[in-house]
């Protein structure tokens, strides 16, 4: 009875997912999503954790990994018409 069950155990062992089906399916999501959202899973991630934005395909553009934070622009000035000419302030208050 023990060898029935041994030999039974071992037929089945060859039943399950082989170890490099969860890997090959990480490899095809991130094929799909480079094209789709020009990041990969993992730059998604840490992108979503920084708050920057970061892409495998900006290194190989030969440019720096996360995006560089930009200042935000000037605000325009405020201008109204008098007699003659425009006046212009930066805070209109």
């Amino acid at each position: 009875m023990r060898w029935s069950a041994l030999l039974l155990g071992l037929t089945l062992a060859g039943c399950g997912a082989p170890y490099t089906a969860p890997l090959g399916a990480f490899w095809a999501l991130n094929a799909a999503a480079i094209p789709v959202i020009h990041r990969s899973v993992p730059d998604a991630m840490y992108s979503a954790i920084t708050g920057r934005d970061c892409s495998i395909v900006r290194l190989d553009q030969n440019q720096t990994y996360c995006r560089p934070i930009e200042p935000p622009p000037e605000p325009p000035p405020y201008c109204t018409r008098s007699l003659a000419n425009v006046d212009c302030w930066r805070d209109p208050a």
